[in-house]
């Protein structure tokens, strides 16, 4: 559509590997929480750029924060 700005697929991809990444990392106990956060807030103020708030939703319902 021409009135949205969309994400290319190849920076969400590379996106999605350091989110599993980071989780990995919080799970055996090598990052905090706040890292997570932190990458998130970077990876969100990106998005803002574009039509994502779907994208968004659906990053945030698919991560598991629990050890």
């Amino acid at each position: 559509m021409p009135d949205r700005i969309r994400i290319r697929s190849e920076n969400l991809r590379i996106a999605r590997k350091r989110l599993r990444q980071l989780q990995k990392d919080y799970r055996l106990g090598k990052i905090e929480s706040t890292q997570i956060q932190k990458s998130l807030q970077s990876w969100f103020a990106h998005l803002d750029h574009g039509s994502t708030w779907h994208l968004k939703q659906k990053i945030l319902t698919s991560l598991n924060m629990g050890k």
